[in-house]
């Protein structure tokens, strides 16, 4: 492929369709990562006809250690239990957002860059201000589930009828009072299940 000479300028033609070619795979395999392999064939079509070595285009499937930081989840861990959600097959949070279409994650490898970024002596305050958000949250839960006064009638009388019969029952509530117990709760309030809830609270 000849240069193209323009009064004093020199153009090389194949450095301009390699550098226009490159930007644009890679800008449209960011995009959508799954039409790689077109872009590839497009690569392979444009060394094979013009003799231009574009760059390849497919991104590798990773992610970036320099993710959410522990300290941001530490001031706003509110937000942070409430936008996102666990998944167990990829074991990573993944964010809970319909406002746009990228998502943000955080998995073991964002954790482990920002321990080694403030140190393990972090860790202690982790576990502390996770502590007194679960006992705030249940906390809060336990006052509201008490207001109800059927459910709060219900409770003492299986309290009372447990210090009864605690000897007898070796210190173990029985189970099959317990699945009642859980139906009758159930029944209780309408549209409202509180062990359903206390259940999301804790985990």
């Amino acid at each position: 492929m000849n240069d193209l000479y323009l009064f004093e300028k020199k153009i090389s033609i194949r450095s301009e369709i390699k550098d226009y070619l490159s930007h644009i795979f890679y800008e449209m395999s960011a995009l959508s990562p799954h039409d790689f392999r077109t872009y590839e064939h497009m690569r392979m079509l444009c060394f094979d006809k013009l003799e231009v070595q574009v760059l390849p285009t497919h991104l590798p499937s990773s992610q970036l250690e320099q993710g959410v930081d522990i300290m941001v989840l530490l001031r706003e861990t509110d937000k942070y239990t409430s936008n996102y959600f666990y998944n167990l097959h990829t074991q990573v949070f993944h964010e809970r957002t319909t406002e746009t279409k990228q998502l943000k994650t955080i998995g073991v490898n964002q954790m482990v860059y920002s321990i080694r970024k403030h140190g393990v002596g972090i860790l202690a305050n982790v576990m502390n201000q996770l502590y007194k958000f679960v006992r705030r949250q249940i906390s809060n839960f336990c006052k509201k589930f008490l207001l109800d006064e059927s459910i709060r009638n219900l409770l003492f009388r299986e309290a009372k009828i447990y210090n009864r019969d605690k000897d007898k029952l070796n210190g173990h509530y029985p189970y099959d009072k317990a699945y009642a117990l859980s139906r009758t709760l159930r029944t209780l309030v309408e549209d409202i299940n509180y062990l359903e809830t206390m259940r999301e609270r804790i985990t």
